[in-house]
């Protein structure tokens, strides 16, 4: 059976959004047949994000990869006020 996601949207929310050199490395590397319009960015609150951890790159990489076939869509926040 070939399940590669496709006609699914997976939701990713997080503080920062990746750089999309790291996605592309890691696909390239990793051999995954993946492009960056399948991966789209929506800003839902204002203000100033987050630096880059890692995480966000981490987060898409894995889940784009491993669903190549999905769009993945990228919820941006901002730094917690917590």
């Amino acid at each position: 059976m070939n399940v590669t996601g496709a006609g699914q949207v997976i939701g990713i929310v997080i503080d920062t959004p990746p750089a999309l050199t790291d996605l592309t490395k890691f696909w390239t590397t990793a051999g995954v047949n993946q492009s960056t319009s399948n991966i789209s960015f929506v800003q839902v609150v204002q203000g100033k994000n987050a630096p880059p951890s890692g995480e966000e790159s981490l987060d898409v990489e894995w889940s784009s990869g491993i669903a190549s076939g999905a769009k993945v869509r990228v919820y941006v926040t901002t730094i917690s006020r917590i």
